[in-house]
This record gives C-alpha cells, sequence and structure tokens, in this order.
C-alpha cells in the first residue's frame, strides 16, 4: 500500500487532494517526456560532438606540424646560407685596405690584395657576412644570397661600368698615413 493510499485511508487528505497531485504528476511526466530527445537524435548528437573532438584533435595535430616544419625550413635556410658563404669563400691577405660597410651601418675595413680588390669593384666577388663578420665570396655565391638572404650580402656590384682604366687604380700611399695631429708632427721637424 503506498503513502498515498494510507493518508486517504487515515482522512488526512480527501480524494480532491490525491487528485490533484496525481494531475500534478501526470502534467510534470508529459512536460519532462516533451523536452527529452529521442533515441536517435542523443546518438546522432553524441556522433556529432565525437567528430568535432576528433576535427579538433586533428586540427591542433596540422598546427604543430605546420610549426614544426616552418622551424625546419628555416632551420634549413640558415644553414644553406653559412653552407653558401663558407663554400664560396675566397681568402686572400694583402696591402690593399678594402672598405664595406656592415648592414648596421658601421663600416669594417679588409685587407686584400689589389687583384682582389678589382674584382670585387669590378662585381666578380663580393662581400657577404657570416656571423658579423665579413667573407669574400664568389659572384654566384652572392647572386643566390641575394634570393634567399639579401641581408646577408654587404657589399655586391650588381651592374658593373666595366674593367677599370688606370686613371681608375686604388690609392697606393707611398707616405706614411697618419692620425696623428699634423701641427704636432711639423713643430716637431721643425726642432730637428
Amino acid at each position: 500500500m503506498s503513502l498515498r493510499d494510507q493518508l486517504l485511508k487515515a482522512g488526512v487528505a480527501s480524494k480532491k487532494d490525491v487528485a490533484r497531485v496525481e494531475r500534478q504528476k501526470k502534467h510534470e511526466r508529459r512536460k519532462k517526456q516533451g523536452n527529452r530527445k529521442r533515441k536517435t537524435q542523443a546518438e546522432r548528437d553524441a556522433l556529432a560532438a565525437q567528430e568535432a573532438a576528433r576535427q579538433a584533435a586533428l586540427q591542433a595535430k596540422q598546427a604543430r606540424r605546420a610549426q614544426r616544419e616552418a622551424a625546419r625550413a628555416e632551420q634549413e635556410r640558415v644553414l644553406r646560407v653559412r653552407n653558401l658563404i663558407l663554400g664560396n669563400a675566397v681568402r686572400t691577405r694583402g696591402p690593399q685596405p678594402f672598405w664595406v660597410k656592415r648592414p648596421n651601418g658601421r663600416i669594417v675595413r679588409l685587407q686584400v690584395a689589389p687583384r682582389v680588390a678589382m674584382t670585387l669593384r669590378s662585381g666578380e666577388l663580393a662581400v657577404a657576412g657570416l656571423d658579423g663578420e665579413p667573407v669574400i665570396v664568389a659572384k654566384r655565391a652572392a647572386d643566390v644570397l641575394s634570393d634567399i638572404e639579401p641581408g646577408a650580402v654587404w657589399f655586391y656590384v650588381r651592374e658593373p661600368s666595366g674593367p677599370a682604366g688606370p686613371d681608375e687604380q686604388f690609392l697606393m700611399p707611398e707616405w706614411d698615413i697618419s692620425l696623428a695631429p699634423h701641427r704636432v708632427k711639423a713643430a716637431a721637424e721643425a726642432r730637428s
């Protein structure tokens, strides 16, 4: 025997009260049924949620892969620039000073052979920067470097005006170039 039947038998609740409670319960059950999704709809929603989670995981995986590939491509580009410079470097020392402007605006002095200085001026050689230091490289390397990393080429004559004439030769001073004040030097010579 249910609690309702016991209350009705004891006279605590009237038949009207019981009928009213029954109607309320029936109304709540129907309301729940109306809001309840069908089994097929619930399955479709669960499949859609699984598919969305799978797509999100796939997109995250693709983004990580693209990031790794971009980092690898950047590292390969840096190594390619380095190998181009080192593989096409022209090693020379000589009495001829050759001044080159760094990308930051500062000027660096190279000591090269006179023939190397002339080929730099004529565009057959170029100066590239490797780890902040100037390196003389061949023309073909400078062309490739200009495409890959333009900032790596510090000095390159792309359109030479032809071979330099005798009047366009580099100055080879026969006197001592001193940065000391000339007045002090002239006064010292006058005393002797």
